[in-house]
This record gives C-alpha cells, sequence and structure tokens, in this order.
C-alpha cells in the first residue's frame, strides 16, 4: 500500500511538472504565485493591524493577529519536529530532469512549510471570523500549494501534509473552544 502511494505521488508530480514544462503561461503563473504568494499574507495581516476604524474593531484585530501568530508559532513547531524527523528530498533532488521552478532550495521538502503556514493563517482568519477573507486565503494557500508542486519543489504528499498540520495548528489554537482564544479575548487593551 504503501509503495502504491508513494508511486502515484511521483506520478502526479510528473504530470503536473510536465504541465509547466510544455506550457509557459502555467510556468510564469506558477512561478510568481509559489514564490510571491506568501506576499498576500504579510499585506493583509498589516492592513488588518493598521486599518483605522473604530477602538473596538482595531482590539479585535490585533487579537486576531496575536492568536494568528500563535498559530503559525505551533505550526513551525510541527514543522520542524516532522521535517527533521521525514528529512525527504525536494523532487528536483530525486528526480534531476523534472521541470522545476528557478529557485533554489536546500531544505527539505516534507511537509511543505510555505503550504503549512499559510493554511495555518487561512484556517485562523476564517475561525476568528474573518469568513470571506479566511475563504479567499484557504484557495490562495491551495493555489500555492499546487504551484510548488508544478514547480518541481514538492511531492503532493507535502502539500497535504502541510495542510492537515496547519489545518491542525490553526484548530488547537484558534477554534472557538481553544484556552489560547479564550485567554486572548478576555484581554481588555489589544
Amino acid at each position: 500500500m504503501i509503495d502504491f502511494l508513494l508511486n502515484l505521488d511521483v506520478e502526479i508530480l510528473f504530470f503536473l511538472t510536465d504541465l509547466a514544462k510544455n506550457n509557459t503561461i502555467i510556468h510564469e503563473i506558477s512561478f510568481y504565485v509559489a514564490r510571491w504568494g506568501v506576499l498576500v499574507y504579510i499585506v493583509f495581516v498589516l492592513v488588518l493591524w493598521f486599518e483605522k476604524t473604530s477602538k473596538k474593531q482595531i482590539r479585535f484585530n490585533h487579537k486576531v493577529i496575536y492568536i494568528t501568530a500563535m498559530t503559525l508559532i505551533l505550526a513551525f513547531f510541527f514543522d520542524q519536529i516532522i521535517s527533521n524527523i521525514v528529512a525527504r528530498p525536494r523532487p528536483f533532488i530525486d528526480y534531476p530532469l523534472i521541470h522545476t521552478l528557478p529557485l533554489s532550495y536546500d531544505s527539505t521538502s516534507f511537509p511543505s512549510s510555505h503550504t503549512l503556514n499559510l493554511f495555518a493563517v487561512s484556517l485562523s482568519m476564517y475561525l476568528l471570523g474573518f469568513r470571506k477573507y479566511g475563504i479567499f486565503l484557504i484557495i490562495l494557500a491551495l493555489l500555492v500549494g499546487l504551484f510548488r508542486i508544478i514547480g518541481g519543489v514538492h511531492y503532493p504528499s507535502d502539500i497535504i501534509c502541510g495542510i492537515l498540520i496547519g489545518g491542525l495548528s490553526a484548530y488547537l489554537i484558534a477554534n472557538k473552544n481553544s484556552i489560547i482564544r479564550k485567554q486572548v479575548f478576555k484581554l481588555k487593551k489589544g
């Protein structure tokens, strides 16, 4: 069964990297989304932090950012433990002939840190009440993950596990029953 899943992982990888090799538009889109999609999240957090609105909304926004930061810390912790245990090489190292994005990476592939972190932020935003933005950011996180496969820097299973670990991190910190969330929202000053 494990051999079947590993072979499926590689087959999907080859199929998706061939898309970029044979299509300039997909190649360009994959490069920009995989590399710069993270900037959308940074801009979003900065807008939330500096948004000029009521004092109550500003305090709420700041608390959301604090909780999201805690989610990222937990996600980073999980990521470091798992990536050091698994130590899976990136696809372009295992298969030097696949088409890759013109990016240099010497770190491990599993799980996808980009997808893990972006999904942790996206789901946190969703769980904390920014539903529309959360859905938009979840879709962007999925696209970043897809384009990182197309770019040959991750296997599909790296992305799937990144989604699961990022989602777990967000759920543990940002869900409405979380002790951490309850404590942060009890704070009087933002």
